[in-house]
């Protein structure tokens, strides 16, 4: 049984109609928690007991993903409607109740269903121009290699980016790419193609990058047309840049702190406190991780994290305490290194050679 209302929202610029529903139904399936940005949500399929067909609940609260279970039948109430599904928010609220059995023809229609977030996506094929001027969902671009960057670590070194250069008949851009794409082997020349990648516009220049689910293929186009256009084109754009880092050396340790993260995946790695994650509550960990605060040559502070630690004490894993990583980075000074400092965080380090070293 469903019931709807609409509730509309005012401000001072516009107001926002929005409609509520109120649903109550077993659950059939649910999705694994997925990471939004910075939001958690997962899917249900639900059956109502009025008989009719199953709706799928996109829940923006993981804490409820362990109670929101199979074959439980619950009271939904103050749900947002949207056209294929409900919106389960903050303002909702649920009750458990006496379980309801699906009839046999939801059952049927409830296995044929999928999650929006398992459903393939087709990203329509466009030209750089076209992609860099669509606001109506992603791009599959073909185009060639004119400039390819180094790989870069963000995210204290866990995350490679890396930038390519390209061009088609309609113009150029950059295309920024993680992770695995990120470490392929490319040459100026090399003909790809790339799905879904959105526009993005970063320090005011628009670029192409890549989504999680993009695919990348090296493809043998003779008859791809492309305009002239000299790898100089974005010799002022910094992630291109392939000057040698600074040296620097660490001379003295002021801080060391190993300890314990969260890994469920919404936590964002999130540090432990009093024994437990501060956001989920959990206390199963054993994962850690590291930050050292650093003193340079120069007199200058500097933050190092997990990474750049492996690199700086020469380790494969950082599986020791506070006090014995302490001990490895003293065994090691001073420490000479070339690498980026960002905002007081070193990052993208290379150890220099102990005959190097000064």
């Amino acid at each position: 049984m469903a019931t709807q209302n609409t509730c509309t929202t005012t401000t001072p610029q516009h107001s926002v109609s929005t409609t509520t529903t109120d649903l109550t139904g077993t659950i059939t399936k649910t999705s694994e928690i997925i990471q939004n940005k910075s939001k958690g949500h997962f899917y249900m399929h639900v059956c109502p007991i009025s008989g009719q067909e199953p709706i799928t609940v996109n829940v923006f609260n993981i804490y409820k993903h362990d109670i929101f279970t199979t074959g439980r039948t619950l009271k939904l109430d103050n749900l947002i409607q949207k056209p294929d599904s409900l919106l389960y928010t903050s303002k909702s609220k649920h009750s458990f109740v006496k379980t309801f059995q699906p009839t046999a023809q939801q059952q049927l229609q409830a296995e044929k269903m999928h999650f929006p977030h398992t459903q393939a996506t087709v990203a329509t094929k466009r030209t750089i121009s076209e992609a860099l001027d669509t606001d109506s969902g992603r791009s599959t671009v073909c185009a060639k290699i004119v400039k390819v960057s180094p790989v870069k670590h963000v995210r204290d070194g866990t995350l490679p980016v890396r930038s390519i250069g390209v061009a088609d008949e309609s113009g150029t851009t950059k295309i920024v790419l993680f992770k695995d794409l990120a470490e392929q082997a490319f040459r100026e020349g090399d003909i790809i193609t790339c799905t879904e990648l959105y526009r993005k516009t970063f320090q005011q220049t628009q670029q192409l990058t890549a989504h999680a689910s993009s695919q990348l293929q090296f493809v043998q186009d003779d008859d791809l047309l492309f305009l002239e256009t000299s790898s100089t084109h974005f010799d002022d754009d910094p992630d291109f840049s392939r000057s040698n880092p600074p040296s620097h050396t660490v001379q003295e340790i002021i801080f060391v702190d190993v300890y314990t993260i969260c890994t469920k995946p919404p936590c964002h790695k999130k540090k432990y406190q009093q024994g437990a994650c501060p956001l989920c509550q959990s206390t199963e960990s054993n994962k850690t991780s590291a930050r050292a605060v650093l003193k340079l040559q120069d007199g200058t502070t500097v933050t190092a994290f997990q990474e750049t630690l492996r690199h700086l004490a020469d380790i494969k894993e950082i599986t020791s305490t506070s006090n014995e990583l302490l001990q490895l980075l003293i065994d090691n000074l001073p420490i000479q290194f070339s690498g980026q400092i960002v905002n007081n965080v070193v990052q993208n380090v290379h150890k220099l050679p102990q005959s190097s070293q000064v």
